[in-house]
């Protein structure tokens, strides 16, 4: 800015010209760009919506803290009520309003903290369930995953099973426990699904397991290794 030696276009008074194009000076320049209006009379306006948005937001506030309030003591109201009419009802049945620490809770059905504990195996067991393992992981990478019962390929609703033909139990039964982790004494059934009753649990009874397609190669194995526990 500088001082001119002709006075402001606008106000005709000799000040510091802003706008040398125009050739107006800062006052004239600031009532150009608010509608011809001055700095007081902007200042003034703008003071006056600061206190009008202050007083709304006050309102509100109050409206909400008076509307809090009667909740709360609507709330109250019927506590104090429900309090009453259960006094008066334990008062006319001539009873005491019992508290919670006045009961007394029978050992037997007292609630007790159940702790999980894991079972032992003996290392002879762990060493079995090792191999098994070893077996079935091996059996998952290098054979079809169809099911020997039925013929159906795992996938959708078709999970297989790795299925015992002498189970586990009867296994530690003959003294065989190794063929837990046989190759031959386990194949693929299939597990129930839909309306489908799957081999693996077909196999588990004695009838029903005639259906399956593998049924006759797998009894050869099964009464094989029978005969072999009775001979011993």
């Amino acid at each position: 800015m500088f001082k001119s030696e002709y006075p402001c276009k606008d106000c005709g008074e000799n000040h510091y010209i802003q706008n040398k194009k125009k050739h107006l000076c800062s006052e004239c320049v600031f009532k150009l760009n608010h509608d011809g209006k001055t700095k007081e009379q902007v200042y003034s306006e703008r003071s006056k919506q600061k206190n009008t948005k202050s007083a709304l937001i006050d309102n509100d506030w109050s409206e909400m803290s008076t509307l809090f309030m009667k909740n709360k003591q609507a709330q109250d109201a019927i506590t104090e009520t429900d309090e009453e009419e259960e006094k008066k009802f334990f008062e006319k049945e001539k009873v005491h309003s019992p508290t919670f620490y006045e009961f007394d809770v029978p050992k037997s059905k007292a609630k007790t903290k159940r702790i999980k504990r894991i079972k032992q195996i003996s290392p002879e067991q762990a060493e079995i369930e090792r191999k098994y393992k070893i077996m079935i992981a091996d059996m998952d990478y290098t054979e079809e995953k169809v099911c020997s019962g039925c013929l159906r390929y795992q996938g959708g609703e078709v999970r297989l099973s790795h299925s015992h033909l002498i189970s586990r139990k009867k296994c530690k039964e003959i003294g065989r426990p190794e063929l837990i982790y046989d190759r031959e004494n386990i194949q693929y059934h299939c597990m129930n699904f839909g309306e489908h009753k799957g081999c693996h649990e077909k196999w588990e009874h004695p009838e029903q397991r005639k259906t399956l397609c593998d049924y006759e190669k797998n009894m050869k194995y099964v009464n094989k290794i029978l005969s072999d526990a009775k001979s011993n």
